[in-house]
């Protein structure tokens, strides 16, 4: 079962977990490297619909979604 990273959530992520995205695209495992860089702060984006995640020691954020302007 994957954890799915919704607008305006924080997940926890294993160095060896794989999680989806809300558009519902599969994302890999955070794996070796970011284990490496465990304490920094890593910027993720979905390749599928471009939403930009920040990951800090398994601490995976997705920020809220932005209201489009209305005219």
């Amino acid at each position: 079962m994957f954890q799915v990273a919704n607008p305006g959530t924080v997940i926890t992520l294993k160095v060896d977990e794989a999680w989806k995205c809300h558009c519902g695209a599969e994302q890999p495992r955070p794996g070796v490297w970011v284990a490496a860089h465990w304490s920094e702060r890593l910027t993720h984006r979905c390749t599928s619909c471009g939403t930009e995640r920040t990951l800090v020691r398994g601490q995976l954020t997705t920020p809220k979604a932005r209201k489009e302007p209305t005219r």
